[in-house]
């Protein structure tokens, strides 16, 4: 999934991207070598700690990783051309989330993003699915840009937990385009 969010972003040394719920940084730092800086955001400590660790062994010099909550990034407004938001629904306040979001792309900017939906209900207040969150997105200012017959773009993701366990997911993939301001 990293891979593919990272291929569809074309080279392009003057856009700026940002990754929302980064983890351990991997798609930041693939996102790293197609732009001149990139934005690696999470709420844990330990997995900053990890993707700076992780930047530092590469030697990525255009990527910096910051603790903070997506609902109040620190950025300026309209900066960054990419936002990546992989496996964040159900951990977010996603009203809070795409407001902020919508505040920090710019006209034309890319959103990607992509998610299992696989939450406990009874954890989460999130009700979402493929449908109800292209709607959402739409109604953002949002064009989806990637479809399939279904309005729905599975793909598979394969997790690594240890060297006996894997966990296997179909991920929903969105790609959407920024056409207005909401």
């Amino acid at each position: 999934i990293y891979r593919k969010a990272a291929n569809l972003t074309e080279n392009n040394l003057y856009k700026v991207g940002l990754d929302v719920g980064c983890s351990v940084g991997s798609a930041s730092l693939m996102m790293a070598g197609k732009f001149s800086f990139v934005f690696g955001i999470d709420n844990s400590f330990s997995f900053i700690t990890e993707s700076r660790r992780r930047m530092k062994e590469k030697d990525i010099r255009n990527v910096e990783f910051l603790v903070c909550d997506s609902t109040k990034m620190p950025f300026e407004s309209h900066l960054f051309d990419v936002i990546l938001a992989l496996n964040i629904l159900g951990r977010v306040d996603l009203d809070e989330t795409i407001l902020s979001i919508n505040r920090l792309i710019k006209l034309n900017g890319r959103l990607l993003i992509a998610d299992p939906y696989d939450r406990n209900k009874e954890l989460t207040k999130l009700d979402m699915d493929a449908n109800k969150l292209r709607r959402v997105l739409e109604k953002s200012g949002y064009e989806i840009t990637i479809r399939s017959k279904k309005n729905e773009s599975h793909i598979p993701w394969i997790i690594k937990v240890n060297d006996r366990c894997y966990l296997f997911y179909y991920l929903d993939f969105i790609e959407a385009k920024r056409i207005k301001r909401a």
